[in-house]
């Protein structure tokens, strides 16, 4: 469902309701996102749901994966090329209490390093998987890229709750940045108009 009252305050745009079971938005294929493989990937937006069980908040699951999802309240971001990969979660759990929280999942090629943000704070993280090879040749990214679900279609793990603000940066945000899309979010930043 679209056009629902979003995250942010006073924001004209408008958020969308995933069902749960087939509700998705197809991105199309992104390729191997570009300079990705030279820089880094940041995956951002607020979220708002009371379902513990696990939901794809946004990604693409092929031959190559990039994806962010949640599982009993904790937040994951997955990683995979054919020489590395990582799994990570927050230690932190309780997501899915039914407000809305922003998130920012980063990785930074220079020094393969991941970081998970929610609520404008780099959270405390644990590796499911252990980080093997080097990261970044994405040469075979090749599936749709969805927000709400994988790349299956919808019928693996599809979110339910609402999704705002959903981003997909080709380098890593640093903590700054990432603490100011927040702040804007929750009506203590400001956003300026430059022209030139």
């Amino acid at each position: 469902t679209k056009d629902i009252t979003g995250a942010i305050e006073d924001d004209a745009d408008t958020a969308a309701t995933f069902d749960g079971v087939d509700g998705l938005v197809n991105c199309g294929t992104l390729g191997n996102f570009g300079s990705l493989r030279s820089s880094g990937v940041t995956l951002e937006c607020w979220f708002k749901t009371d379902n513990a069980n696990e939901k794809t908040l946004m990604g693409v699951e092929n031959a190559e994966d990039i994806r962010l999802y949640m599982n009993a309240g904790k937040v994951y971001f997955l990683m995979a090329d054919d020489n590395y990969n990582f799994l990570v979660h927050t230690d932190a759990d309780g997501y899915d209490d039914d407000t809305w929280h922003h998130v920012a999942a980063v990785w930074k090629k220079s020094g393969n390093t991941v970081k998970i943000y929610l609520d404008g704070a780099e959270m405390d993280i644990t590796y499911d998987t252990t980080p093997v090879g080097n990261l970044g040749t994405f040469t075979n990214l090749s599936g749709d890229f969805y927000v709400g679900a994988n790349n299956d279609g919808g019928t693996d793990t599809p979110f339910d709750g609402e999704l705002d603000e959903v981003a997909i940066y080709t380098s890593a945000l640093d903590e700054s940045d990432i603490f100011i899309h927040y702040n804007i979010g929750i009506g203590t930043g400001t956003i300026f108009n430059v022209t030139a």
